[in-house]
């Protein structure tokens, strides 16, 4: 359900924002890109610093958010489609991160990272994915 709010407020701000409010867009977009820098930034050491795994997948997934809209807030055509791009994959990435989260709980039972060291001997095909 996250996932699915930051994607249609990324579509919104696309077309929305960007597409009918190009001079507020303008007015506004050093202080957007000022708190995408500093959300992405907070969110990625959040991430790192979790022992839950979905916690660090959640965290991980705002991270990815700020910087799609950093990108779209370029207000260049390769920002705009890189950003439209970058949401969609993120949909089937934070899915499948999600997906295997919920296998290594279903198998062991624990979302705590520390338990999962040397998890590439044990399950070298999962580790690959």
């Amino acid at each position: 359900m996250a996932s699915l709010l930051l994607k249609l407020g990324g579509y919104g701000l696309c077309r929305f924002v960007v597409a009918l409010l190009p001079d507020v867009t303008l007015v506004f977009q050093s202080s957007v890109l000022t708190v995408c820098l500093v959300g992405f930034v907070y969110a990625t050491v959040a991430a790192y610093r979790q022992l839950d795994l979905k916690r660090f997948v959640a965290y991980t997934s705002i991270a990815h958010m700020h910087f799609i809209i950093l990108s779209l807030f370029t207000l260049t055509d390769v920002g705009y489609w890189g950003s439209v791009h970058s949401m969609i994959s993120h949909g089937f990435i934070s899915s499948g991160l999600f997906l295997m989260v919920g296998s290594l709980y279903d198998r062991f039972g624990v979302r705590n990272t520390a338990y999962y060291s040397g998890l590439a001997d044990q399950m070298p095909l999962f580790a690959v994915f």
